[in-house]
């Protein structure tokens, strides 16, 4: 015959299981809890956060800690939710000596663009036509969508006055992206 220990009227087996419990459902990874939910094809913001031309600390500062990192000699990458597809992937280069962000790639459907809505969950053709009628005065179409022999299916847009580009398509799976890059 088994013993318990009672706490009050609670045996100790009993509350140690449901600490466990509550302990196993809690996440850990800030990165996890804190996804970022919200792009600014403006300015190339996500969450609020700028993150083009940022360091990689300072990324990670402003959207937590990633869930993957690649490294590379030349370039490097960390993302948010691991891939594929990922959620989130911020690609960067080293430029003056230090790796900064060059690249915002997006996958998630999720994601809400501040004017756009979520665009992601449009068909390519579609997210085209809503750039051009949401960033009609900042971005203009550079290469219409459509799909080349053998390879992604793409379009890009060009920012007035600025190195930044949107590029939008689908991969060979299907999958929609926006990449935000400079």
């Amino acid at each position: 015959m088994r013993e318990y220990i009672h706490i009050g009227r609670v045996p100790l087996v009993a509350l140690l299981s449901l600490v466990i419990a509550i302990a196993a459902a809690v996440p850990t990874s800030s990165a996890t809890t804190d996804k970022p939910s919200q792009i600014d094809l403006a300015n190339g913001y996500i969450d609020g956060h700028r993150v083009l031309g940022r360091t990689v600390a300072g990324v990670t500062a402003g959207l937590g800690r990633p869930d993957y990192r690649k490294r590379g000699t030349r370039r490097y990458a960390i993302g948010y939710r691991p891939h594929p597809p990922f959620f989130v992937e911020v690609r960067f280069r080293r430029e003056d000596g230090k790796l900064r962000a060059y690249s915002i790639v997006l996958q998630d459907i999720t994601l809400e663009d501040a004017r756009a809505g979520r665009l992601l969950r449009l068909g390519a053709r579609r997210i085209q036509a809503t750039i051009e009628r949401e960033y009609g005065e900042m971005y203009s179409l550079s290469r219409a969508y459509r799909c080349r022999a053998g390879k992604l299916c793409t379009g890009e847009f060009r920012a007035a006055g600025s190195d930044r580009r949107v590029t939008f398509g689908r991969v060979h799976s299907g999958a929609r992206f926006l990449n935000i890059w400079r």
